[in-house]
Formats: structure tokens, C-alpha cells, sequence
């Protein structure tokens, strides 16, 4: 399997498909002009994806680190549903800059956000805040809280199983019309000053 190392620099991707690994970190950037479907894995742990377009992951997701980066207006769409892919970040945020800083997890993926190493949370760099949108399964895991922060969004239409800690929704605006479930040691938390729209039916259980 060939392998992209972006560390410093910009890449600019303008491909239909991609078949390599990448791994983005540092102060690398990688910019997706137009849709990429890439068939292999994204290990993130520093730089930021943008560029404006969609890039459609079916490999596994790996997020991890410490400093704060993520995505400016454009789309990543997580596609698969091996179970594998995690955010796992130990400080620092997860950016989603614009109304197209999107992290969609898609119908039949399974994405599992990993509070262990510490609190951690989506928020934006400047502009408008983007949002974190679930179709599929997307897991809750480790005892430390996973922020929302305003003006970034949850909108969640699929599956979110909160196994432990806190799921916590700043003051900002958010969809929810999926199942949720809640542990024994786990819970939903609903700041003050949020607004929560439900359509069709928002199941929770636990």
C-alpha cells in the first residue's frame, strides 16, 4: 500500500480517487478542490483539510494528538464501518471552520469518539462554525467529556451511543431525530442557552 506524508506544505488534491494511505500532520494542509474518493487511510494527527471540496473516506479514520486542527469549509465524509476508526484526541480542538467545515459520519459507518487521554471538542478558528453530522453509528468511549462548542453543530440522524463519560451541547444550535443511548456512567448534557431541534422522532434510552 502506498503511503502520502503531508507534514509541512500544502497538497493540492484534484483526483477523482485515491487509492494511497495518507497521514497529515504537522502543519501540513491538505486542500481538496473538487470530490476525492480515497479507498485507504486517514491517520490525522496535526494540519488541516480544505480546499473546498468533499473528500469521501472508506478507509479507516484515525484522529489523535494534542494541538488543535481540523477542517475549513470542506467536507469529510467517513465511510466506513469496520469499527476501526476513531477521534481520539488528548487536548487541544477539533476545528470545523465554515458552513461547509462538515465531518460527516455516513449511513452504515461507525465512528467512535475516544475521551481517555482527556476533554476534547469541536470548535472553529474564526468565521461561521461548521458541524458534526451523524447518519451512522457513532460511539461515545472514555470518562472525559466531548464538547459541541458554539457556533459548531451536532446534527444527528443516526445512531449515537454514549458508553461513558459526557456528550456535552453548547449554546448553539442542534438536529437530533436518531436513537441515542446512554449508558449507566454516561450522560447527555444540554447547556444552557442551547436550542435543540427535533424532527420526526429523537429516541434516547439507556
Amino acid at each position: 500500500q502506498t503511503l502520502i506524508q503531508v507534514v509541512s506544505g500544502t497538497l493540492n488534491l484534484n483526483l477523482a480517487s485515491l487509492t494511497s494511505d495518507i497521514e497529515l500532520s504537522g502543519s501540513g494542509v491538505l486542500n481538496v478542490a473538487n470530490s476525492t474518493s480515497a479507498s485507504g487511510d486517514l491517520t490525522w494527527t496535526g494540519g488541516n483539510i480544505g480546499g473546498g471540496g468533499t473528500l469521501t473516506l472508506a478507509g479507516v479514520l484515525d484522529v489523535s494528538g494534542s494541538n488543535s486542527f481540523g477542517l475549513s469549509n470542506t467536507v469529510l465524509v467517513h465511510a466506513n464501518a469496520s469499527g476501526l476508526s476513531r477521534i481520539a484526541k488528548s487536548g487541544g480542538y477539533f476545528y470545523l471552520n465554515g458552513t461547509n467545515g462538515i465531518l460527516r459520519n455516513s449511513a452504515g459507518a461507525s465512528l467512535t469518539i475516544d475521551t481517555t487521554g482527556g476533554n476534547s471538542g469541536t470548535y472553529y478558528s474564526g468565521g461561521t462554525g461548521g458541524t458534526l453530522h451523524n447518519l451512522g453509528t457513532l460511539n461515545k468511549t472514555g470518562t472525559g467529556t466531548f464538547f459541541i462548542y458554539n457556533p459548531t453543530h451536532l446534527e444527528q440522524a443516526g445512531v449515537l451511543n454514549i458508553q461513558q463519560g459526557v456528550f456535552n451541547l453548547d449554546n448553539a444550535t442542534h438536529a437530533l431525530s436518531g436513537l441515542t443511548t446512554l449508558a449507566a456512567d454516561s450522560s447527555l448534557d444540554l447547556s444552557s442557552g442551547s436550542s435543540i431541534a427535533v424532527s420526526g422522532t429523537a429516541r434516547f434510552t439507556g
